[in-house]
């Protein structure tokens, strides 16, 4: 059996590696420059990969991926909760997990980050998101950390990337706006204070085949 740890290395192999990788390493070829993965990691991409990859998506509803996901917000940022070591160097980890789905946000930075959400359904990544945000004023005050995880408990099923469209706390509003589905999408979520916009954050996603 796996540790922890090791599940955590395995999953994280397989956000870093493309289609391309993962047939280098099946061929036992050199994967590209500056690639490092441990051993266990590389291991388990060979022997997973080449078993799986034609049937990652065959037994998954769409319908089950959305409520997952916004079970998976529910109990990690937006409730400072699923708090787990750093898989890369100053990142910052949080992770869910539901029967055979996994989920996984992994970011950098404070005031100005940027990260990727990624799920996985029974060991192989299906879906994920990439984002990055900005606060755009200095000094903003109190209320607005409280009002980003409030916004991010509200997220939709058939929506399930941020935020709802629109969610108001005293001085402060936040909007969120996108196009797409959860297969293919791209977004922007700022928050006002006294109607002056304080922060913005782009992201973009899909389903991974």
């Amino acid at each position: 059996m796996f540790t922890g740890k090791e599940k955590r290395i395995r999953r994280m192999a397989q956000l870093h590696l493309t289609e391309h990788m993962c047939s280098a390493l099946l061929r036992d070829s050199p994967l590209p420059f500056g690639t490092f993965l441990p051993s266990v990691a590389t291991s388990y991409v060979r022997k997973s990969w080449a078993k799986n990859r034609h049937k990652m998506k065959g037994d998954i509803e769409m319908n089950n991926l959305g409520k997952f996901l916004v079970n998976a917000k529910r109990n990690t940022y937006a409730a400072q909760k699923g708090k787990v070591p750093s898989s890369r160097k100053y990142s910052k980890d949080l992770e869910f997990e539901e029967n055979d789905y996994y989920y996984l946000d992994s970011y950098f930075g404070e005031k100005d980050f940027s990260g990727e959400e990624i799920v996985y359904f029974k060991e192989l990544p299906i879906w994920s998101m990439n984002y990055y945000g900005k606060m755009i004023k200095e000094n903003i005050p109190e209320g607005f950390i409280e009002i980003l995880r409030e916004a991010l408990q509200k997220a939709s099923e058939d929506k399930p990337f941020r935020g709802p469209e629109e969610y108001i706390r005293g001085k402060y509003k936040y909007r969120c706006s996108n196009e797409g589905n959860i297969d293919f999408f791209h977004g922007t979520e700022s928050i006002f204070y006294e109607n002056e916009e304080v922060y913005r954050l782009y992201f973009h996603g899909g389903c991974i085949k």
